[in-house]
């Protein structure tokens, strides 16, 4: 068992004493700093989460239930993210190890390890130029190049889910001349739908081989640009939905916010790793 000391940031393997003393007592002396609370990465029990509005507002809300029912579903996960230096360097599990650099949910199915990486494009209320009003559009997707890397490389899975624009549900476009009356119509006239499941998650999922596919048709010659963080300027693709849908039809998928909550999302991911 490997912890994480949410007090100095020391991480690395336990005892058996020491993991059962972190059960039993929910106490954690660290080894380096003496003290502070600790973080077990591999998952041992569904981590307690609930959808604060009652629908998909960030992309952490997504990996939680991720996590929770691939756990339930048998799979090994763990809970880090390599890319906000929250992992274990290396994971290890069964004598084999892993140093994880990029993704969301890293698991651990037919004898080696997977990185999925998830995008969530929802709507959102934005200034509209030639309108002069706010209309709700939905978000950018962005595959960093590292990510890119990756999937070719074959050491993972792609998985973008997004909100259908209003209008392709029979939905008026939502505007207002307000941004907070932009997304009151947002939350009432379309989310409602959503936690009624009347409207479904747009689900695209590839993997290696299907990604590649996606690279060579769309992504290497498509639009892109680069990003800042941390002072380093990343490269990136930008992934066109509606293109992606259209040309790879056997890779979208329609999920009701239920199917989701009840694992038969976590299902077909499984499904995509096993190929």
């Amino acid at each position: 068992m490997r912890v994480l000391c949410l007090n100095c940031g020391w991480n690395g393997p336990i005892s058996f004493t020491e993991a059962r003393k972190i059960r039993l007592y929910k106490k954690f002396d660290c080894s380096k700093c003496g003290q502070g609370e600790s973080k077990n990465f591999k998952l041992e029990e569904p981590i307690p989460n609930k959808l604060e509005t009652g629908v998909f507002m960030l992309e952490e809300e997504l990996r939680y239930v991720l996590l929770n029912t691939i756990f339930e579903q048998g799979v090994i996960v763990w809970d880090c993210r390599p890319e906000f230096g929250k992992c274990p360097d290396p994971v290890e599990f069964e004598g084999i190890l892993f140093v994880p650099k990029i993704g969301d949910i890293p698991v651990f199915l037919n004898k080696r390890f997977w990185e999925i990486e998830l995008k969530f494009a929802k709507l959102r209320c934005n200034w509209v130029t030639k309108a002069q009003q706010f209309g709700a559009n939905r978000d950018d997707v962005r595959i960093e190049e590292a990510q890119s890397n990756m999937f070719l490389d074959g050491g993972g899975i792609l998985l973008v889910m997004s909100e259908p624009p209003p209008t392709t549900v029979g939905i008026d476009r939502i505007i207002a001349t307000k941004r907070e009356d932009c997304e009151a119509q947002l939350d009432l006239k379309y989310r409602e739908l959503i936690r009624q499941n009347k409207i479904l998650y747009e689900i695209m999922i590839f993997n290696s081989k299907s990604f590649k596919e996606l690279w060579g048709k769309i992504l290497r010659g498509g639009r892109g640009g680069r990003k800042r963080r941390g002072g380093e300027l990343i490269p990136y693709k930008r992934f066109p939905i509606a293109q992606v849908q259209k040309t790879f039809p056997e890779n979208t998928f329609y999920f009701t916010l239920e199917q989701i909550m009840e694992g038969e999302l976590a299902k077909l991911i499984i499904g995509f790793l096993r190929e």
